[in-house]
């Protein structure tokens, strides 16, 4: 970036100090406040709007805190839920699978090693996106990577050709 050229936020951060300052004097204070009065007489239904917006972000935000509450209360119940909702599976039937494949991803034969919020992760469940079948649990990493590849054994193919057989080989020595 230039020097001397303010971000997008940097600009708002600046109006917003502004405004404060405009807005700390009392006789700026009541102009505002007639003015946005004025606004909203004039378009009561942008008032409507913007009051089932803010009602639907806090309903959002309960939910969001009511299922947080949830997950630490009961999280063997909330991933049963999900499992359920996302796969069709129970808990149980992920939990035999995860024994069936001795805990480790079904690729790289590796634990699960992606953490996030201090937790690491269990398997994802792999599926078919047309069939909607499920193929095995796998790590993180190896899901991550079929889907980049679009789950195409065909493209999978030619990129392990690529690694045996990378075409700079004879070009660039080593």
């Amino acid at each position: 970036m230039m020097q001397g050229m303010a971000t997008d936020e940097e600009k708002k951060k600046r109006q917003r100090e502004a405004q404060a300052r405009y807005l700390s004097k009392p006789e700026n204070r009541e102009k505002a406040l007639a003015a946005t009065r004025s606004w909203a007489a004039r378009n009561p239904e942008k008032v409507k709007e913007r009051e089932a917006a803010r009602d639907k972000d806090a309903q959002r935000a309960r939910a969001r805190e009511y299922m947080r509450e949830q997950r630490e209360k009961n999280p063997r119940h909330v991933l049963s839920l999900k499992l359920k909702n996302a796969y069709g599976i129970t808990l149980e039937e992920f939990e035999i699978l995860e024994k069936s494949q001795e805990g480790v991803c079904a690729i790289c034969k590796k634990t699960e090693t992606w953490v996030r919020a201090g937790k690491v992760y269990r398997l994802s469940v792999d599926h078919c996106h047309d069939t909607g079948k499920i193929r095995g649990l796998l790590c993180k990493a190896c899901n991550t990577g079929i889907g980049y590849f679009l789950h195409d054994p065909e493209l999978l193919r030619a990129a392990i050709r690529y690694l045996k057989h990378p075409p700079a080989a004879p070009f660039v020595g080593k």
